[in-house]
């Protein structure tokens, strides 16, 4: 069974395709670059590199979310655009493209995601994504696996506050990690550190009865949007 993972929740952008347990490819950037710029191509390479079409992939799995708004709605896009068959990849013609119509996404929660890097971690997984404003969006696992706690948008400090009542060994990892390294130790190494989209893949492998049309992808966010936030600040009675 092969799977497309898709993930453009963060500053990264990542396309993979796994075949059960085996990854067959995948390509990450980590730059500034507008997504829906890169996200599209990635997926054609990946494609023409492993000489395979869209017709070949069994589920599209995406992350949901938490994450960047814009790059969460552009993953999302992508995904239930190839899903619908609505995407013309470069090589692929009408037969190939309605062999893949109307296949099912598979929504994976971005800090799932992330954890999941650190399968089998003898300790607390705690994935840190930066959610500015001086937050992170967050979640703690056993093992990398096991969700302890509902996801979060808090503080460092809270994250860390949090976390000491379990007086257990933890790994930090994804961009929030990195932006406050000056207060957090035990980091992950950098090749596990961000979202990759071949964890999506593994992971959405494990969840296909959680598969849904393209139509009823949905995002889900932890907090409004910026633009929504700064509304409600500026009309917010005196």
């Amino acid at each position: 069974m092969k799977i497309l993972g898709i993930d453009a929740s963060g500053l990264a952008a990542s396309a993979a395709i796994v075949d059960g347990n085996t990854l067959l490819g995948e390509i990450t950037t980590n730059c500034k670059r507008n997504h829906s710029e890169t996200l599209m191509p990635m997926v054609a390479e990946l494609f023409e590199r492993l000489d395979m079409c869209i017709g070949d992939i069994d589920y599209i799995a995406c992350t949901n979310g938490p994450g960047s708004f814009t790059g969460l709605r552009i993953g999302a896009a992508t995904a239930m655009s190839l899903a619908h068959g609505l995407c013309d990849l470069k090589g692929h013609n009408r037969s190939d493209r309605e062999k893949h119509n109307h296949k099912k996404v598979i929504p994976v929660p971005t800090l799932d995601v992330l954890a999941y890097n650190l399968y089998e971690y003898g300790g607390i997984v705690a994935p840190m994504m930066d959610a500015r404003r001086g937050q992170v969006y967050t979640a703690f696992y056993d093992g990398g696996t096991t969700r302890l706690t509902d996801y979060m948008a808090i503080s460092p400090d809270e994250l860390l506050a949090l976390l000491s009542a379990y007086d257990r060994p933890a790994i930090f990892l994804g961009d929030g990690a990195a932006a406050h390294a000056d207060r957090i130790t035990n980091l992950a190494p950098p090749h596990l550190s961000l979202q990759r989209a071949s964890a999506a893949a593994a992971l959405g492998w494990q969840r296909t009865d959680e598969a849904v049309a393209h139509d009823k992808f949905e995002l889900f966010y932890l907090r409004k949007p910026q633009a929504e936030r700064e509304y409600l600040e500026r009309t917010a009675p005196k």
